[in-house]
């Protein structure tokens, strides 16, 4: 799947099977927030250049279940992916680049996620993010996206949600 049709799938799912994901592709994932973590990807824009990479962690097997954002609750994730970053406005326009281009690189894979920032329960998240070898610990949980396998049918609330917020009307 390339960019375009990954940004033409790409949708916030809260609802997932309860099944792990298997090890290659945590593997990948992994992987993929390391690299993004250290050093610019192939076509980021110039602009990003000399402002500090925030740091972006793979929690494999952590739940957590209940109200995480705004829009609702995430049911059956297994994984996460979580993002700190420092007070920098910069590195936070950064960030936000790297993590879309991250959702969409799962998106590709056929991974579900749901971008929660800003108003999400930053406490468990932070707390299991200072406690990874290597973290930093000048920064700060912002972003935060569970990883699964997407159900086939959605739950009513989040078909409610989904409508009240105008989710899948989206512009060409």
């Amino acid at each position: 799947m390339n960019i375009i049709e990954a940004i033409s799938e790409r949708r916030s799912n809260r609802t997932f099977n309860g099944l792990h994901l298997d090890a290659s592709t945590l593997n990948r994932i992994g992987e993929l927030c390391s690299r993004l973590s250290a050093s610019p990807a192939e076509g980021e824009p110039g602009c990003f250049v000399n402002i500090e990479r925030p740091d972006i962690r793979l929690l494999p097997h952590f739940k957590a279940e209940g109200l995480l954002g705004t829009y609702g609750v995430i049911k059956g994730a297994c994984s996460f992916i979580v993002m700190a970053v420092s007070p920098d406005p910069a590195q936070q326009i950064l960030a936000g680049y790297i993590f879309e281009r991250l959702l969409l690189s799962c998106t590709a894979e056929g991974i579900g996620t749901c971008w929660l920032g800003g108003t999400f329960g930053k406490t468990n998240f932070q707390t299991e993010y200072n406690l990874l070898p290597g973290h930093d610990s000048s920064k700060q949980v912002a972003i935060v996206s569970p990883l699964g396998h997407c159900t086939p049918k959605t739950r009513f609330a989040e078909r409610m949600m989904r409508r009240l917020v105008a989710a899948d009307t989206r512009k060409p």
